[in-house]
């Protein structure tokens, strides 16, 4: 019996499942790739990726999960409704069967996140403005957390850049779709008030390629951002609210909502995501240069101005 056969006739195993989803899907379509493949490989393939899949029963599956809602109810959900998606792709592959997890939900093994609708205070944001000029912070999040702010990106867009997506002389930045979560390049403008503190980070670190030093583990970055708001002693706000702020702020100085959500990076809803390629540059620059601005104001870099409440059409 050759090898190929051999192969054929060997049971998939929950291992063998998940990697597929991984390497055949996910690798290719999803930006998270390596923090997936640690979870699954700590959560679940360690302790059950041995088994075949056919074979592996609801309550063998329930032990890790459980497991994990031990310490993180909403982790163990999100683990439920990662490994249903992998199977469904194997089902649907005709790689290998298992409905086993079918009738399960997040309410089963934990619990959904809290859906935040935290916004930063002009107050608040300006304490924050003024504690990366003060430095309290180190300098790897110091310069996260003021490009958070000034483009109102994702972290992962900033993990993972790279010197060669910043163009001085077109002063645009621009993410590749490898490093977005819609798979579609992002165009953001370089707004001049900007422009020296990113030039400092690309010749300190342009012997990296990466304009923040190095690739922080997501992990890493979402733990440090939940807990940045203690050093400034606010109500908690995480690094996601910051561009909850950026989108809400942006929109309250009077930017058209459809170039908001183009500096955001959302996808554009319906035909327009088909039909409507305009990547609005100048209309992004106008927008940025002043957030900028009202940034300077909030830092306290502007003198002799007072700063105004924002003015909201009624």
């Amino acid at each position: 019996m050759n090898y190929t056969v051999q192969k054929a006739l060997k049971p998939v195993t929950v291992g063998d499942a998940l990697t597929y989803w991984l390497e055949s899907y996910v690798k290719e379509n999803r930006v998270d790739y390596a923090a997936l493949k640690k979870r699954l490989n700590n959560h679940v393939i360690q302790h059950i990726g041995a088994m075949p899949l056919d074979k592996c029963e609801l309550r063998h599956w329930l032990a890790c999960f459980d497991q994990v809602a031990k310490r993180t109810p909403v982790t163990a959900g999100f683990l439920l409704q990662t490994c249903k998606q992998a199977l469904k792709f194997c089902r649907r592959r005709r790689y290998a069967i298992s409905n086993v997890l079918d009738d399960m939900s997040v309410a089963d093994v934990g619990k959904k996140p809290d859906i935040s609708e935290r916004v930063l205070s002009t107050k608040e944001l300006g304490e924050l403005l003024q504690a990366l000029d003060k430095k309290i912070f180190s300098p790897y999040y110091v310069a996260l957390i003021r490009l958070l702010i000034v483009f109102g990106c994702r972290t992962v867009e900033l993990r993972l850049s790279e010197i060669s997506e910043w163009d001085f002389t077109e002063m645009l930045w621009t993410v590749p779709k490898e490093h977005s979560k819609t798979k579609v390049a992002i165009f953001r403008p370089i707004p001049e008030a900007i422009l020296p503190f990113v030039t400092q980070l690309v010749e300190q670190n342009r012997h990296t390629g990466l304009l923040l030093g190095e690739v922080k583990q997501e992990t890493s970055v979402s733990q440090y951002g939940r807990l940045a708001h203690r050093r400034l002693k606010h109500p908690h706000w995480s690094l996601h609210d910051i561009r909850r702020t950026f989108t809400t702020m942006l929109n309250d100085l009077g930017v058209d909502p459809h170039v908001v959500e183009q500096l955001t990076g959302h996808q554009m809803p319906g035909m327009q995501r088909v039909y409507n390629h305009s990547r609005y540059l100048d209309a992004k620059r106008d927008a940025l240069d002043m957030w900028t601005e009202r940034l300077g104001i909030l830092a306290g870099t502007h003198e002799n101005v007072t700063t105004l409440p924002i003015a909201r059409e009624i």
